[in-house]
């Protein structure tokens, strides 16, 4: 149902934050298509409840929204009077547990399958500057992917394609065996299945050498993940973590 922006509330617990450059390509799609998957939103009560008044942001009164914060920010800045919504009943606490989970149950890309996609839209004629106006990739991050598939026979790439979902699948098990959360394993297993097909860096200067001093960044959610990698790269005690293993990750 349409559901005028002027009565459309955000939430104080929403904790999901899109970078200015990606919320201006939602724009630009939006812009673009006139299209959007429905915000989904909760009629504030009348009169408004304890939860109501401790959880809306504005006045107490029409529909407070539970996913899509960004799209009605989008559609205000490309002027529209009205969003496209669907209003869901629901108890309190359904309410705080899909505001924690339904933004983030996106998904994520699958690399392989991406890369095709990707270059099958290159492949219709859309050019590049156009791509990356509208997709989250940036120009650095489109070349690794499109790389993937960069054969001129598609066949092959899907070859190739299918040897690396095989052994990230692979590395996956792995790394869950070696008592890995099975997000971190996830990442581990995209970070050494891919490795061989990241771009190198370059000189422009004939014969002369490109010394690159690698960085590496791990983000852990808890303590017991970060000692299981600790472990695993045997830095107990800070000892230097092994370098081969380092070495494995980034070459």
């Amino acid at each position: 149902m349409l559901i005028q922006l002027k009565d459309l509330r955000a939430n104080k617990l929403n904790s999901n934050v899109m970078p200015e450059d990606v919320k201006e390509k939602l724009k630009e799609n939006i812009k673009a298509s006139g299209l959007y998957p429905p915000l989904i939103v909760r009629a504030i009560k009348k009169p408004p409840s304890k939860f109501d008044k401790e959880n809306t942001i504005g006045e107490l009164i029409g529909f407070r929204i539970i996913d899509g914060h960004n799209r009605k920010w989008v559609l205000e800045q490309l002027k529209y009077e009205a969003a496209n919504c669907e209003v869901w009943e629901m108890e309190d606490k359904t309410e705080l547990f899909l505001l924690a989970t339904i933004n983030e149950l996106k998904g994520t890309s699958d690399f392989s399958k991406r890369a095709i996609l990707l270059s099958t839209i290159i492949d219709f004629g859309i050019s590049r500057d156009n791509m990356l106006k509208l997709i989250p990739e940036d120009d650095r991050r489109l070349d690794f992917v499109l790389s993937l598939v960069s054969k001129k026979n598609i066949d092959e790439s899907l070859g190739l394609i299918d040897s690396i979902d095989q052994k990230r699948a692979a590395l996956r098990e792995k790394f869950i065996k070696d008592g890995f959360s099975p997000k971190h394993a996830e990442a581990m297993a995209d970070i050494y299945a891919y490795k061989d097909y990241v771009p190198k860096a370059q000189s422009e200067v004939e014969g002369k050498k490109v010394g690159v001093r690698p960085i590496l960044i791990f983000f852990f959610n808890s303590q017991e993940d970060f000692e299981k990698a600790v472990k695993f790269f045997e830095a107990e005690n800070d000892k230097e973590p092994n370098t081969q293993k380092l070495l494995d990750l980034i070459k």
